[in-house]
């Protein structure tokens, strides 16, 4: 209880001073409290997204790196810069090599919960957070008849936004990653797995194609 005080009179001083924090802009508006912005998720690979999932050290599982073609996903976008991912899966799986018999493939701890960060550079960097150990993959092969299941989990995840008109271009994990960032697998051990999640969302209200923006605005309360 004391952590919810502490987080309400912080929103409330920084109100008051008309501090800025990155956020979403539609139509140069940012998204107000309570409001939720559900975005078309454009998802065939080579033109809108995929996910590429990877244990270093999986030699026991065959060493698959396994291509998500088509991810289906929902992502919300939310006030000050937050957002949630509360339901997603690979609706398309090839082996990119390695190998992997029967390959499934999903992202576990859902709903995860998303943060845009001050830009560094010129960019917008956001963090991505989930329940346990925290946002990931689980990839499942069969290898010499036996059936394998790997998750790949990290408390650490990032994600770098690129932003067109109306579009977001998101790359998840492995483009952050270092060391210390990259997912702990129940194969290959800490720090062993890579997720490189690269998608496009294209935001059309009533069908027309809308700009979308991330951008320093001031809080909303």
């Amino acid at each position: 209880m004391l952590f919810a005080v502490v987080a309400l009179c912080a929103v409330s001083a920084s109100a008051a001073f008309g501090a800025e924090v990155p956020q979403y802009l539609v139509e140069g508006k940012t998204i107000a409290l309570g409001e939720t912005i559900e975005p078309t998720l454009e998802t065939e690979a080579g033109e809108a997204g995929w996910a590429l999932v990877e244990d270093m050290n999986a030699s026991a599982a065959g060493d698959p790196d396994l291509l998500c073609e088509v991810v289906e996903t929902k992502n919300l976008l939310l006030s000050n810069g937050e957002g949630e991912v509360p339901s997603g899966k690979c609706a398309k799986i090839a082996v990119d090599s390695g190998t992997c018999g029967s390959p499934k493939l999903g992202p576990v701890n859902l709903p995860w919960t998303t943060k845009l960060l001050e830009p560094a550079a010129g960019e917008f960097e956001g963090e991505i957070k989930a329940a346990g150990e925290g946002p990931g993959w689980a990839a499942e092969c069969t290898v010499l008849g036996v059936k394998v299941t790997d998750t790949c989990v990290t408390q650490h995840a990032k994600f770098l936004v690129l932003v067109e008109t109306g579009l977001l271009h998101i790359e998840f994990m492995e483009v952050l990653a270092k060391n210390e960032e990259a997912a702990n697998c129940s194969v290959g051990g800490k720090e062993e797995g890579l997720v490189n999640w690269l998608f496009w969302e294209h935001f059309f209200i009533n069908g027309v194609l809308d700009n979308i923006e991330v951008a320093l605005a001031e809080e909303v309360s």
